[in-house]
């Protein structure tokens, strides 16, 4: 799988914005809310905005983040320990 088949397959999965609280279920547990606020209290996560007390993401501006945080290996790449 490459990033951007993976890209492509969850732009047409997420909805418009989404809330931190949902990003779990949507990437299948790959990343948890809790990731995201750690990243965001360093400076490093995705842009968001708030709405209340709930922490909204726009899809596109999640997803070139995302995209910007992959790096595709081979499994000649891989060390094996």
């Amino acid at each position: 799988m490459n990033t951007e088949f993976l890209i492509n397959q969850l732009s047409k999965e997420f909805p418009a914005c989404f809330g931190r609280s949902e990003i779990s279920s949507l990437t299948g547990g790959l990343i948890a809310g809790g990731t995201l606020a750690n990243l965001a209290v360093a400076g490093e996560g995705p842009p968001f905005l708030r709405l209340g007390k709930k922490t909204v993401y726009e899809k596109e501006t999640f997803l070139k983040w995302l995209e910007s945080r992959m790096k595709e290996e081979s499994s000649e790449e891989v060390e094996h320990v």
